[in-house]
């Protein structure tokens, strides 16, 4: 076999697509691996610009690809096959000679299937942090003053967005322990959520109060005669007419203090096919769907001091920020085996976030402790305090924070040192809520009477004369400096950052001592 045979022979063999072009972008030759790639014989290739496959011909002309081809650049191109679809390829090229003419010689792989693991895995990456953030932004509205009402429209938007659900419902369970009756719905028709009481142990929802796990039904229709037995004619004509709107059924049980409460059902208007992680996401919402009915009715119904304790035990529940950080960590823990293979640089950045997450969430966890055991809010130095919750409300962040705290551990008097605790945390709160900040400066300045923090953010900024005093938290600010007798001055103009600072002194604390 002489030389020229054997690269004929290799050309013929190799798996990745192979063309030989003249200088004007024409193509000369290709291998069986690049005809089968796009759906064309060799005769079809042969004689074609390069650009006319491709789905943009920009910067294919002759010259300037072998202009880069010589400075050896890779050329991602969108390629289209013989049947019109697309497909992702890289190029490499390399020029040679032949009897006195130049030629190229172009590589093309085929990365389509890696491009469309990587754009999965952004997706679901995506839609991780937008649960993640959904979480979050319930727990903030839980813990309002809402009505029951309010509350469970508000939670079923959010299962309609989250869950990807058509119709959402929230069954609650009757006095007399026989029945389900809908308490709140979004989708639904008004002679359903009117009439059409679901007994314990029937249907979706029925069967998942009884059995204490979620209950999934693909398809009503297929099932109809023994999903709901023994029903009143008027019931089952109801009925015939949500499976028909609605075939699929995700029926997920709500426990109050390991009592049924009730059924939250997600509507779904085809047959499908639910993964465990989507029914796992329903199970956790759904829990978290009870809290936020326990706390309603515990607002709602019971005398002012019962309902502080047990607001204060449920405000730990919807308001762990530690749960919420360590979610956020473990959603990005799940991608990570799957991410360092497709994209180690991506996969890096992730450890980093992980760790971050991980260092905030033990912050958090010594924040939280002097909620639950407010003695220690005065018998800890001011500045461990704000250090702590500087590293817990930007935890979740990428702020970039310039701390800058006095050396001296100074306890200050119990009223002042709460109280410019609480300045310090309306104003972080406000910045990682609403300031869209990249850069935070905190400075704390402190003697045993005297104290000067600043908080500065270069966020978006604020009109100071068209915010009302409540907005922002601002009043309460105002409220609680006044409270002891310190200075407070907000500073902010739109697209300008906002600089808060207060100034305590004991002297001016207690006037009547000058």
């Amino acid at each position: 076999m002489t030389a020229t045979d054997l690269r004929s022979q290799v050309m013929q063999e190799l798996a990745d697509g192979l063309l030989i072009l003249d200088q004007r972008g024409i193509i000369v030759d290709a291998n069986p691996a690049i005809c089968l790639m796009l759906g064309y014989t060799s005769t079809e290739l042969t004689g074609r610009a390069l650009s006319t496959l491709a789905s943009s011909p920009d910067g294919l002309a002759g010259e300037q690809l072998i202009g880069q081809f010589e400075q050896n650049q890779r050329i991602p191109l969108k390629l289209v096959k013989q049947d019109g679809a697309t497909i992702t390829t890289e190029l490499s090229g390399r020029l040679f000679t032949h009897h006195g003419q130049s030629f190229v010689l172009v590589s093309i792989r085929d990365n389509t299937e890696q491009v469309a693991t990587i754009e999965n895995l952004y997706r679901k990456e995506q839609e991780r942090r937008q649960i993640a953030q959904g979480l979050r932004d319930m727990l903030d509205k839980l813990n309002s003053s809402l009505e029951l009402s309010e509350v469970l429209d508000y939670l079923m938007s959010e299962a309609e967005r989250l869950l990807k659900a058509d119709a959402v419902a929230v069954f609650e369970l009757k006095k007399d322990q026989t029945e389900l009756t809908v308490a709140a719905a979004r989708g639904l028709s008004g002679a359903y959520v009117a009439r059409m009481d679901v007994p314990l142990g029937g249907g979706a929802v029925g069967q998942a109060a009884v059995i204490g796990e979620p209950v999934y039904v693909p398809d009503v229709l297929a099932i109809l005669p023994t999903y709901q037995p023994d029903q009143h004619p008027e019931r089952r004509d109801l009925l015939v007419a949500l499976a028909k709107d609605y075939p699929s059924v995700l029926a997920v049980p709500l426990f109050i203090r390991d009592a049924v409460y009730g059924g939250l059902v997600l509507y779904y208007p085809a047959p499908r096919q639910l993964t465990s992680d989507q029914i796992a996401l329903a199970t956790a919402f759904g829990d978290q769907v009870a809290l936020a009915i326990e706390n309603a009715r515990l607002r709602d119904n019971a005398q002012q001091a019962a309902t502080l304790a047990e607001r204060q035990r449920l405000a730990r529940e919807l308001h762990d920020a530690v749960t919420q950080t360590l979610f956020s960590a473990n959603l990005i823990a799940e991608i990570l085996p799957d991410l360092q293979a497709v994209d180690p640089d991506e996969f890096l950045e992730r450890v980093v976030d992980l760790r971050r997450l991980i260092r905030g969430a033990l912050a958090e966890m010594r924040t939280l402790l002097l909620e639950l055991r407010p003695v220690a809010l005065v018998e800890t130095p001011l500045r461990d305090l704000i250090r702590q919750l500087v590293e817990a409300t930007t935890a979740r962040t990428r702020l970039k924070v310039d701390l800058e705290l006095c050396e001296e551990s100074h306890i200050l008097p119990p009223d002042a040192q709460a109280t410019l605790y609480r300045i310090a945390q309306e104003a972080l709160h406000n910045v990682v809520r609403h300031a869209r900040a990249e850069t935070l400066m905190v400075a704390l300045s402190c003697q045993p009477a005297y104290a000067e923090l600043v908080v500065v953010d270069d966020g978006q900024g604020f009109d100071l004369q068209q915010i009302s005093g409540e907005h922002f938290g601002l009043h309460i600010m105002r409220e609680r400096a006044s409270s002891i007798g310190a200075d407070l001055c907000i500073e902010s103009q739109p697209t300008q950052g906002t600089r808060v600072a207060v100034v305590w002194s004991e002297a001016e604390e207690n006037p009547a001592n000058d």
